[in-house]
């Protein structure tokens, strides 16, 4: 099996929070708390159960891909179990990468004895989906805003490329078989052999064609959902933006966060946010008080959940035995 630390898992996610938190203190800090707690005022119960159904509607989006990856690898969970094992997952959203979300596989190993690194590249193909995903949305929002450039179109054409270099690589048996003959020859790796094997039969069956674009079309539309989020949030407040450029907005923003290789983009995606929307004449606090929102229902409700899950299910987990 796959070396997998809880501990370690455990201790990088309270890192991240710790993170956050500093974030959100210094957001408020910056402004002015008395405007900001009557922006906050203005919001009624009815806004707040919309955002809470677009914010459920993401994560919906997420478990179905989820329930691909289990079926491409001929995995049958009860379904109770299978919600409670991905939100889990989720509320290690915050550790970098989110690869803290392998704590899914952690758990199938745990409860049900099934292979660890058989399960372990769900998370690397999920985010290699769900980049992608968000991505086509960038560049069809911004050929519709006329805000595509050379450098954008020709980034789109080397991830394509990469992508498709990735698959033609783990569909070829010969090259892999090359690539353990290799592993073969390092000491250290040699008792690892057994682990790459089921690594690779993992990432066979997830990048199956069909099952690879019908994950991308989930995550286009999990994004646009979480596009619809923000809009949503824009409308609360009267602020004149469109939707697609509330799609743009968010998708090239969250791209750009992404790059910074912050836990959850955090700092990156807050500030980022906020500076699109004082540049587009919206006034310091509100553009904070969007921010704090949007993220709260996209990334923190989720991640809440998800830890009050895990903490509820620690002994049906088994993760102490």
């Amino acid at each position: 099996m796959i070396n997998f630390n809880l501990k370690d898992v455990i201790v990088k996610f309270i890192l991240s929070l710790l993170l956050g938190i500093i974030v959100i203190s210094i957001v408020f800090l910056l402004n002015d708390t008395k405007n900001i707690v009557n922006i906050f005022d203005k919001i009624t119960v009815r806004e707040i159960f919309i955002l809470f159904i677009c914010s459920v509607l993401i994560y919906f989006g997420r478990f179905l891909k989820w329930c691909v990856f289990l079926r491409a690898l001929k995995i049958k969970l009860p379904l109770i179990e299978n919600i409670k094992i991905f939100l889990s997952g989720l509320s290690m959203g915050l550790t970098p990468g989110k690869l803290g979300e392998i704590l899914k596989s952690y758990i199938l190993k745990k409860k049900y004895g099934i292979d660890f690194s058989l399960t372990a590249p769900t998370v690397f193909v999920e985010r290699l989906t769900g980049v992608i995903g968000c991505f086509i949305l960038c560049m069809i929002t911004s050929i519709m805003l006329n805000e595509g450039n050379i450098y954008s179109y020709v980034f789109f054409i080397l991830m394509i490329t990469v992508v498709s270099f990735i698959i033609i690589i783990f569909k070829n048996p010969k090259c892999f078989q090359y690539i353990l003959d290799k592993i073969s020859n390092i000491k250290f790796l040699v008792k690892k052999i057994e682990v790459f094997r089921n690594f690779y039969e993992g990432m066979l069956n997830l990048l199956n064609i069909k099952i690879f674009f019908i994950c991308i079309s989930i995550s286009v539309l999990y994004w646009s959902m979480e596009c619809i989020l923000f809009y949503n949030i824009l409308k609360t407040f009267n602020v004149d933006i469109d939707v697609i450029n509330s799609m743009f907005m968010i998708t090239s923003i969250s791209i750009i966060g992404g790059l910074s290789f912050m836990p959850g983009s955090l700092g990156a995606l807050e500030g980022g946010l906020i500076a699109v929307l004082v540049y587009k004449g919206i006034s310091f606090d509100l553009a904070s008080v969007i921010t704090i929102l949007h993220r709260f229902f996209a990334m923190w409700l989720i991640i809440i959940i998800g830890a009050v899950i895990l903490i509820l299910n620690v002994r049906n987990f088994q993760l102490y035995k």
